[in-house]
């Protein structure tokens, strides 16, 4: 079993999200990111 212990990060596409997602993978965390596409019009 995986003991692994599991995060879900909002607004990981840059900044202080995407920051804390990986300092978070990188200690071992599995972490799953989600971020807002805005489209340019």
């Amino acid at each position: 079993m995986d003991n692994k212990k599991i995060v879900l990060i909002t607004g990981t596409s840059s900044g202080v999200g995407y920051n804390t997602a990986i300092l978070l993978s990188n200690n071992g965390f599995k972490v799953y990111g989600t971020r807002d596409r805005k489209s340019v019009v």
